[in-house]
């Protein structure tokens, strides 16, 4: 992505730095503590995911190991399909839906629950990039 966007690559960054400082996520300590902030972190993977009718992500209580934090960019028109809702457990394992519009971004902490519903009708296509502290070119989740 660094050589084939990095306009793209550089906002998505941006918005991860400023999330953080608007999070307040230095002061959360558990997996967070003693990090800096999101400026220091290096993009682990980046990835297109592409549901179609039965797609989803299922586990509640699925989060992106070794990661610090994940980005979802929503890439279609949120008309172009049904179901699909992307939830996170909040406080009490309770389930928080979060509405998305083509071209809006959630960036979150990688070790919060998160999950898709299924989708129901049409296709929902979505660009996810986590950040850690491992450096740059990590290629993928099996390496």
């Amino acid at each position: 992505m660094q050589s084939l966007a990095p306009a793209v690559l550089a906002k998505l960054r941006a918005f991860a730095v400023q999330a953080w400082a608007q999070a307040g996520w230095s002061d959360v300590g558990g997996p967070l503590e003693g990090l800096e902030g999101a400026a220091a972190l290096s993009v682990r993977l980046v990835e297109s995911w592409d549901y179609s009718v039965g797609g989803g992500l299922f586990d509640k209580y699925h989060h992106d190991t070794d990661s610090v934090l994940t980005l979802v960019v929503l890439l279609c028109p949120a008309d172009d399909y049904e179901g699909a809702v992307f939830c996170t457990n909040e406080e009490g394992d309770e389930p928080c839906e979060h509405t998305m519009g083509q071209g809006d971004v959630l960036c979150f902490v990688s070790h919060k629950y998160h999950n898709i519903t299924p989708l129901t009708q049409g296709r929902r296509r979505s660009l996810v990039m986590e950040l850690w502290e491992g450096g740059m070119g990590h290629m993928g989740r099996g390496d």
